[in-house]
């Protein structure tokens, strides 16, 4: 009986990471490492977790990171908006 071929699977993507480091954050958000840390010391980096020696962002404090960014430049957009509408209206009284 003749040897049967076997075909050779090639192996699974790799899965994705869950987790970024530091510099895999910085460079996933177009951020410098030094502007990480200073967005960090201003209390509005991301939530941190610390495995062993290594520090680590998940990906789900990563997404509400971006979320508060968001919602921090709506909020500023609109006071600015709302300053000027006032300053036109004051300039229209008087």
């Amino acid at each position: 009986m003749p040897a049967r071929a076997t075909t050779k699977r090639p192996p699974p993507p790799p899965a994705p990471p869950l987790a970024l480091s530091i510099k895999q954050f910085c460079e996933a958000h177009n951020l410098s490492e030094a502007m990480f840390h200073k967005i960090r010391n201003a209390g509005q980096g991301p939530r941190l977790m610390h495995v062993g020696s290594r520090v680590l962002i998940s990906l789900e404090a990563a997404a509400e990171w971006r979320k508060a960014r968001e919602a921090e430049t709506m909020a500023r957009r609109e006071a600015e908006a709302s300053a000027r509408h006032d300053q036109e209206l004051k300039e229209v009284e008087g």
